[in-house]
Formats: structure tokens, sequence, C-alpha cells
């Protein structure tokens, strides 16, 4: 678990499809450097917050090891991490 601040670029209000559930997804920059997408519970966030507001908190980081073009290039079953046979 990781403690981040970050300016929301910008969000918007979804709900899950299988839960009913809402919940918020931002994108946001942190310290000016890197730009990430936050899951903010919609229980807390009863509208998505506006850009230039910050939010903070406890998150999980979760990562992708390669960009996103090459991964739909290669299949949606392509891992980087698996080795091939």
């Amino acid at each position: 678990m990781a403690r981040v601040a970050a300016e929301v670029i910008d969000a918007d209000r979804r709900v899950n499809a299988l839960t009913g559930q809402p919940f918020v997804v931002a994108r946001v920059e942190v310290a000016e450097v890197a730009i990430a997408r936050l899951c903010l519970d919609g229980g807390e966030f009863p509208a998505a917050p506006a850009p230039g507001q910050v939010v903070a908190g406890e998150v999980f980081l979760v990562v992708s090891l390669a960009d996103e073009g090459a991964a739909a290039a290669s299949g949606p079953g392509w891992r980087p991490w698996r080795r091939s046979r």
C-alpha cells in the first residue's frame, strides 16, 4: 500500500455492470511527473472530482509492463512476463 496525493486531470463516474455499484475513474498527475488512473469509491465520491482538485489517500499500485498498443497488437492473452515455449 502507498500514500499518494495527486491532481485530477479528468474524471468520470461509472457503474459496475455486475454489481451495480458506482465508482469514479480519475486520470491524475502525481508530482508533476507521472500520469495514472485511480479508481475511487463511489460512496465516498458522490460526484466525480473536478479537474484541478487534489485527491489523497492510501492506494494499491497496479502497473502495466507494456504500453497499451503493444499489448493490443499481441492479442488479449499476451503477458510480457510469460516466457515463450
